[in-house]
């Protein structure tokens, strides 16, 4: 089911610790990089698209990187298809 996208924007805003701890469990290590901790901000809800697993996320952080390191530390080697929209506003 196709949530509107204001249900999205009225999702609480995630620091930079809660962000990363909302990716984790299912998704593994991610980071934010490029800015300060403390200036991030972002959302993240998980969801369900034609029985496929799938989050929608978003942040202020101009880079997100995953290193080889991540996928040790965490166990978690998938492979993912990323869209990216924006959504325009009048």
């Amino acid at each position: 089911m196709m949530q509107p996208r204001s249900d999205f924007a009225d999702m609480p805003e995630l620091d930079y610790e809660g962000w990363r701890d909302a990716l984790r469990p299912k998704w593994g290590r991610y980071n934010p990089e490029a800015m300060e901790p403390k200036a991030f901000t972002g959302r993240a809800r998980p969801r369900s698209v034609c029985g496929f697993v799938a989050m929608d996320l978003s942040c202020n952080a101009h880079r997100v990187e995953r290193t080889q390191r991540d996928v040790r530390l965490d166990g978690v080697d998938h492979y993912f298809a990323l869209f990216h929209f924006a959504y325009l506003t009048d």
